[in-house]
């Protein structure tokens, strides 16, 4: 079994970066295409 957790994002509203430079939304978006093409799928 495949389990996956994401926490503590630190998104902020839409053009912004934490602490200035950080592109969490980019991270995130990475992240999660990268999680819907595991094989075996992660339990839901």
């Amino acid at each position: 079994m495949l389990i996956v957790r994401i926490s503590d994002m630190h998104l902020t509203g839409e053009g912004g970066l934490p602490f200035g430079r950080v592109d969490t939304t980019g991270f995130l978006e990475r992240a999660v295409a990268h999680v819907n093409v595991l094989d075996p799928r992660p339990f839901a």
